[in-house]
């Protein structure tokens, strides 16, 4: 995100939500299309924001899909993101 034109605050709840969604979408896809949250990620989740309960993280979750349908500019951060993750690891030749 630091290397965009505006960079957004790191910290805020929409990047939390952006980076909520990417690693659904890597780790645990169907959870966005209503399906349960396997167990421990939502655990491993909240350990990476420290002033975030697990709470806060589930409702985060319920919103993330409908955000994603709804506003464009969110769709297109979380798609931009989600290329520039893709290539650094085909850079790194840990997928082709």
């Amino acid at each position: 995100l630091a290397g965009m034109d505006c960079p957004p605050n790191p910290e805020s709840v929409t990047q939390r939500k952006k980076f909520l969604f990417i690693v659904l979408f890597l780790f645990a896809p169907s959870v966005l299309a209503g399906g349960r949250l396997p167990n421990g990620i939502r655990a491993e989740i909240s350990g990476v924001f420290p002033d975030v309960s697990p709470c806060v993280i589930s409702n985060n979750i319920a919103d993330v899909s409908f955000i994603y349908q709804q506003y464009k500019d969110f769709r297109q951060d979380i798609e931009y993101l989600y290329n520039q993750i893709i290539e650094r690891l085909k850079n790194k030749g840990l997928i082709k």
